[in-house]
């Protein structure tokens, strides 16, 4: 079985000049070579569904577009992580918050 994760970025930058950036990306998990189907086609991957969303969250740390869900005071200048939710089966989107710092 092979497995593979694609990305795509929907939104990135800030709206205006000093606001904060604001990043959405669509993550899709899919899976071929499952015992009974064709080698050769892709399908959605579940065990990436419902309930595992802390799975997800795991896998997204390493995507260029980093954010933590555990901010304390003292790290108001991390990129936050405003929302995570399944889409479809295999498909997640999010969106994160980078404060300005200029």
């Amino acid at each position: 079985m092979k497995q593979r994760v694609t990305w795509e970025i929907l939104a990135s930058g800030q709206p205006r000049p000093y606001a904060d950036s604001i990043h959405r990306v669509r993550v899709t998990f899919e899976r071929r070579g499952v015992y009974g189907k064709p080698p050769d086609v892709w399908e959605p991957d579940n065990i990436y569904s419902g309930k595992f969303e802390d799975r997800v969250k795991d896998v997204l740390r390493v995507l260029p577009v980093r954010f933590t869900d555990n901010m304390k005071p003292k790290d108001w200048w991390t990129t936050r992580l405003n929302y995570l939710k399944e889409v479809s089966t295999g498909v997640w989107e999010f969106q994160t918050t980078t404060p300005s710092t200029d």
